[in-house]
């Protein structure tokens, strides 16, 4: 019986532990400034990349309407596209200044001004 009140009260410590690891942060380095509505269209993957030297925010979606959205990362305003580009998701250089889609063929173009290559 002893053994089993041991295990009963390991169990509900690990549950408690689990819960409080599962929880979001209440203070952390990114807030959100500015709230978007989401595209009612429906994609079949959409990701994500933050170009940080280039202050720049790449949202690649495959599926219909699929192309790589560039948007200010400062501002969330629209600076370009990389339209019919299917990625599943992009990456950029700041050495060669160049992003890349993972797209079949892949996709290039130079992360200055966000125009395909």
């Amino acid at each position: 019986m002893r053994k089993f009140g041991v295990l009963f009260a390991v169990a509900i410590a690990v549950i408690m532990f689990s819960g409080a690891l599962s929880r979001p942060p209440q203070d952390g380095p990114y807030k959100s400034s500015q709230d978007r509505k989401k595209s009612a269209a429906p994609a079949a993957s959409t990701t994500f990349y933050a170009d940080e030297a280039g202050r720049k925010l790449y949202i690649a979606r495959s599926g219909p309407g699929a192309r790589i959205a560039v948007y200010n990362l400062d501002t969330l305003d629209s600076v370009g596209e990389i339209p019919n580009t299917s990625a599943h998701g992009a990456a950029v250089s700041s050495k060669s200044n160049h992003g890349f889609g993972s797209s079949k063929p892949v996709a290039m173009w130079d992360s200055k001004d966000a125009r395909a290559d």
